[in-house]
């Protein structure tokens, strides 16, 4: 299931392909242009060279593998795990400010911590197979994407608001274990992002999904964007306010 986020619209699709291979977002971004945030995942690559596409890395990620360092190298592994807290320390405070202001605080606040961070990594690299080598290599082989967002206050410090809702569609396919068939497993891809744009907009789905069940097989199909969560939440508002 591959998840998009446009989050200055809060819209969520998500797409199911058979295989985990580049083609699946290849084929969903082909005329995409603009800021595009991502894991590690190399599919992705292919998207640093494009003149169209400015790309960044997610900070959640080095974390995870300087977390998996404390055990064998305690010492540099909360260090950098202590920088990275100052970082979404700063993200906090930001959470509902505007987007130049975030850029301002980044700039000022964030950025010499990075610089800090990256001069510190570059020194202190370690044995290419040590866990410490491995943290420092993926962290460093990805410095522009994940530091990029200091420029752009429209752009998360990672991209875990994605990753939450990758979270749900795991513990989902724990319980029930099979979508039964691929046309099956697209038709709950459709559904995943009917609801998961409800949540985003604020729509009880409960309601909407009564509501548009309902009305669907008179509703003319040339306005059947209408029904989708936040149209039909606005539509809604207009007529109470009416």
């Amino acid at each position: 299931m591959w998840t998009y986020l446009a989050t200055a619209l809060n819209l969520m699709v998500m797409d199911y392909t058979k295989t985990r291979c580049r083609a699946g977002p290849e084929a969903m971004l082909k005329k995409f242009s603009g800021l595009l945030q991502t894991d590690g995942f190399k599919g992705y690559e292919m998207y640093d060279r494009s003149l169209e596409v400015t790309t960044f890395g997610c900070m959640a990620h080095v974390r995870r593998y300087f977390h998996e360092c404390l055990d064998s190298d305690p010492k540099r592994a909360e260090y950098v795990l202590g920088e990275l807290r100052k970082l979404y320390a700063i993200e906090r405070r930001l959470r509902d400010g505007s987007v130049e202001l975030r850029r301002k605080v980044r700039q000022a606040e964030a950025k010499p911590i990075l610089d800090a961070l990256e001069d510190r990594q570059r020194k202190n690299g370690g044995l290419r197979q040590s866990r410490w080598g491995k943290a420092v290599r993926y962290s460093l082989n990805r410095w522009k994407k994940l530091t990029r967002y200091v420029d752009h206050g429209r752009v998360e410090i990672d991209n875990n608001l994605v990753e939450n809702v990758l979270r749900q569609l795991a513990l989902g396919r724990r319980n029930y274990l099979f979508a039964g068939s691929h046309e099956a497993a697209q038709r709950s891809a459709i559904i995943y992002s009917l609801l998961w744009t409800c949540k985003l907009h604020g729509v009880n789905v409960q309601e909407w999904f009564t509501d548009v069940l309902t009305r669907i097989p008179t509703h003319p199909a040339r306005r059947v964007h209408e029904l989708l969560p936040h149209r039909w939440k606005e539509l809604r508002q207009l007529r109470k306010a009416a």
